[in-house]
């Protein structure tokens, strides 16, 4: 009789420990860079507020590891190198923005070649849970 008490006290605790995540009280937010671009960035750089996070040689389509932040925007300052160029987004401020609930999340990196050589560089975002 005791073990089953116990069984319900420990699904209760559960639920609530869910519902509070799914509140956004509970979890993390993790994100990641993905390079949507047809070159490899020989270095990519996110400035997050777990400190600046650079991964070398992200290969087209190659995504890099989550890492856990306490705060993230839709937007961040990312930094690559490609060949001999540093191309960088840089974030002035943050005003109007929410910080992102509890989740994963990624930054989508494209570099884009264009006609006389020059290389650009755009940013998207995306919600991956």
């Amino acid at each position: 009789m005791q073990h089953a008490r116990g069984l319900g006290v420990t699904a209760v605790l559960s639920m609530l420990w869910l519902s509070c995540d799914a509140v956004g009280l509970g979890g993390s937010v993790q994100v990641r860079m993905e390079n949507a671009s047809n070159v490899t960035l020989s270095q990519a750089t996110l400035f997050a507020s777990a400190g600046p996070q650079t991964f070398r040689d992200l290969a087209p389509g190659e995504t890099t590891p989550y890492v856990e932040v306490s705060k993230a925007y839709r937007i961040a300052t990312t930094e690559i190198i490609v060949g001999v160029d540093t191309l960088r987004l840089q974030v002035i401020d943050f005003v109007g923005e929410e910080p992102l609930q509890p989740g994963r999340y990624t930054y989508v990196l494209v570099v884009t070649v264009l006609a006389n050589g020059d290389l650009e560089f755009t940013q998207q975002f995306r919600e991956d849970s």
